[in-house]
């Protein structure tokens, strides 16, 4: 099967990943590789599918505007697919990168990573939210299964992480949430998104901090049987220390993981730049 942005022929193959309202699969044109993401059938004229897909080639092309952006995904273009009986879908194109989320290494290796390598994952993933925020949006959806990792880098130096997915992102200015609006994953949401208040960039901060939390110690701060039980570990329960569960890692580090999870977004790190200041300080920065 074959779709066409305009400009370019794609071919699409195998599917590589599926969502709620989307898929992507694995698309090759010029002797190239491209990933293509299009709503499932299912979903075909759905106005919720369709403004995600809008929201993400919208928010793509204010990141990368001015210059490419090494931690943010980008979407090179987009068009409709016919579907027949005159309906069409949306879909979009992106590179094809060369790597895995950061939810299939922690399958297929081992959930506990370094904290030389998680540190070093944080730092790219606060670059690319600092970026998001400075452009006024909220990511709202940072989770294992939005972040790609690089055995190398882009440029053939170290592993290195970069922020996926922007179908969940709202703007700032905008971004209290309505009753029946979708918000994420249980086990990363905010308490903030959770109880339908007004959002700003240290809801993906707290997002960023369980990630961490579970890169360091190999499990999740807050493990709920359901997901109603999850949400409510986020109102309401305190995350167990960082050295209670890893007494290896450092207090400062272990301050640095409580105060990114604070239920207050008062009480956590300001800004994306400010936690990765906090997180350079830590001996286990200093020592990588």
């Amino acid at each position: 099967m074959f779709v066409d942005d305009g400009g370019r022929r794609y071919l699409l193959q195998a599917e590589i990943g599926r969502g709620v309202l989307t898929s992507v699969g694995a698309a090759e044109a010029d002797r190239s590789r491209y990933a293509i993401k299009t709503v499932l059938p299912m979903w075909v004229g759905h106005p919720i599918a369709e403004a995600r897909i809008a929201r993400e080639r919208e928010l793509s092309a204010a990141i990368h505007e001015q210059a490419e952006h090494a931690h943010c995904a980008r979407i090179l273009g987009g068009g409709r697919q016919s579907v027949g009986e005159g309906r069409s879908r949306p879909f979009h194109v992106s590179p094809l990168y060369d790597g895995i989320t950061l939810a299939e290494r922690q399958h297929a290796d081992h959930p506990r990573i370094g904290a030389k390598l998680a540190l070093a994952w944080a730092e790219d993933l606060l670059s690319a939210l600092q970026r998001l925020h400075e452009i006024g949006w909220v990511h709202r959806d940072v989770k294992p299964q939005n972040v790609f990792v690089f055995d190398r880098g882009r440029d053939g130096s170290r592993s290195c992480a970069m922020l996926m997915d922007y179908g969940l992102a709202v703007r700032i200015d905008a971004a209290r949430l309505e009753a029946d609006e979708p918000f994420g994953t249980p086990a990363y949401v905010s308490p903030e998104v959770v109880a339908g208040a007004t959002l700003d960039g240290r809801a993906d901060l707290y997002s960023l901090g369980l990630i961490l939390f579970e890169l360091l110690c190999g499990r999740r701060p807050f493990i709920g049987g359901d997901p109603i039980a999850l949400i409510e570990a986020h109102l309401s329960e305190h995350p167990p220390s960082l050295r209670e569960l890893c007494p290896a890692l450092s207090e400062e580090l272990d301050h640095v993981l409580a105060c990114t999870l604070a239920k207050s977004p008062g009480e956590r790190p300001d800004s994306a730049t400010e936690l990765a200041a906090m997180l350079h300080r830590t001996p286990e920065w200093q020592q990588s």
